[in-house]
């Protein structure tokens, strides 16, 4: 029995669902005693070998797996069920599990793409205002009728102590003119009032060292403690200098740093192992981030609250919706002055060399106090391989030379193939139950189970073909 078979001459991929199209060959034939309808033999007259590679009978479509010539003008053509083609209305009328497809994504990491060794670091900072800015020393001192704190350039309070060593050895006691020599009632007249100064002095309130009570350097400028300057007194006796009182009124203020996330990417190499994200801020130390996190998020805002006469900061780690956390340290180098002190400016520059020797320069009338650059942040960051968070207090006096800089640093450790590059041929990941009539392109699914009319072998062989990916044509 003949029957009317469409040969086309189309070109598609093995696992699509394109179907042939074109204008199609119309031929009489006959099926080969003992074909198949999922891998028939046809048998025509055809008066040379055609180039034909697919084929349409009965509601399927077949590929054309070989054609021979058997005698004159008889050809024999093989053709094997194209599923996909086939059953295509059927495939798009599921829904199934869609593990990859074209659609783009942004949020679910692509293991199937390695990742490079090299690094890639971006960073963005911004500067305290106050903090870091300046130094000052800070001097809680006994005067004529209270104790208070007074903040001062860090010279003022070094021409105090030095000033002390005269008031302890005497030499005040009897001050003579220079180049002149008195006479005895002026000069009895400088004694007595020296010495009744000094007598004054060890009475009310003992050494003139014992009216300071404590001192420590801080790193902001001495104007911000107070609105003016005020006379020193150490117990009766005025020191010539001035310093600004730390008034409740100035005894707190709020520093902030602003950054913006220096993200390497938009989609999902935004999170761990691709990046990583580091913030340092000055005083406390380098403090991981979790990118997953920070998505969704513009910038980083660090708020430091700090107590000006103590020395006690609170930094804030806060993005514009939501607080990473608090971080609390004391920002003052701390160094107690007493009457055993024979040289109290020598002793008080000697200690902080001790502790910290860029703080003994900065005494000594030294250089001042650099700011630690981004070449020696990103110099650390190099080498960061899961660096814990390094949080500490001022560690008595050292850490007055990290500056005032915050820096947000990201390493990104990228694709050796960007993810976009790739998709239309390997898709992306979906992870999630879809409709297949809604997708084009690459679709992967798991455990796919597509119904119709279709044979049990034929079903097998769809769903085999979803679960290692077609194209939707």
């Amino acid at each position: 029995m003949a029957f009317q078979v469409n040969f086309y001459n189309f070109s598609k991929r093995d696992n699509s669902t394109a179907i042939p199209s074109g204008t199609p060959e119309a031929l009489n034939c006959q099926f080969k005693m003992g074909t198949s309808i999922l891998n028939p033999t046809l048998v025509l007259e055809y008066s040379n070998i055609p180039a034909w590679s697919h084929f349409a009978m009965l509601g399927r479509y077949y590929k054309v797996t070989d054609i021979r010539s058997i005698h004159n003008n008889v050809i024999e053509v093989d053709g094997k069920v194209d599923v996909l083609a086939s059953w295509k209305a059927n495939i798009l009328a599921s829904s199934a599990f869609v593990a990859y497809d074209t659609t783009a994504n942004s949020e679910i990491s692509d293991r199937r793409l390695s990742v490079k060794t090299t690094q890639v670091t971006a960073s963005s900072s911004d500067q305290f205002s106050t903090i870091g800015s300046g130094t000052c020393a800070i001097l809680s001192i006994t005067g004529e009728s209270s104790t208070s704190s007074f903040a001062m350039p860090i010279a003022t309070a070094r021409t105090i102590l030095d000033t002390m060593d005269s008031w302890m050895d005497g030499s005040e006691i009897m001050p003579l003119p220079e180049g002149e020599s008195p006479g005895i009632v002026e000069a009895l007249d400088i004694f007595v009032d020296s010495f009744v100064k000094c007598l004054r002095q060890l009475v009310s309130s003992g050494k003139v060292a014992d009216c300071i009570k404590s001192a420590k350097i801080c790193p902001w400028p001495a104007s911000i403690c107070g609105e003016e300057e005020n006379n020193i007194h150490l117990g009766q006796y005025g020191s010539g200098k001035s310093g600004y009182r730390v008034s409740p009124t100035y005894g707190r203020i709020t520093d902030t740093c602003i950054m913006n996330i220096p993200w390497p990417a938009s989609d999902w190499r935004r999170n761990n192992p691709y990046t990583e994200l580091y913030l340092y801020i000055p005083y406390i130390g380098v403090i991981p981030l979790s990118p997953s996190d920070l998505v969704g998020e513009t910038q980083i805002i660090v708020n430091a609250h700090v107590y000006l006469q103590t020395g006690d900061a609170l930094f804030t780690v806060r993005t514009a919706s939501k607080q990473l956390g608090q971080y609390a340290t004391n920002l003052s180098a701390p160094f107690e002055i007493g009457a055993s002190n024979t040289s109290p400016a020598r002793a008080f520059t000697a200690g902080f060399s001790a502790i910290g020797g860029a703080v003994g320069a900065v005494l000594s009338g030294g250089a001042t106090a650099v700011a630690a650059g981004t070449a020696g942040i990103m110099g650390t960051m190099n080498n960061i391989q899961g660096m814990p968070a390094t949080i500490g207090g001022n560690a008595g006096g050292a850490n007055l030379t990290v500056g005032n800089t915050c820096y947000l640093i990201s390493v990104f450790h990228d694709t050796t193939v960007s993810p976009g590059s790739v998709s239309a041929i390997m898709g992306t990941p979906t992870d999630a139950v879809k409709a297949l009539s809604g997708l084009t392109g690459y679709v992967e699914t798991r455990n796919a189970s597509v119904s119709g009319p279709m044979t049990d072998t034929e079903r097998n062989e769809i769903n085999r073909y979803l679960d290692g990916g077609i194209y939707i044509e």
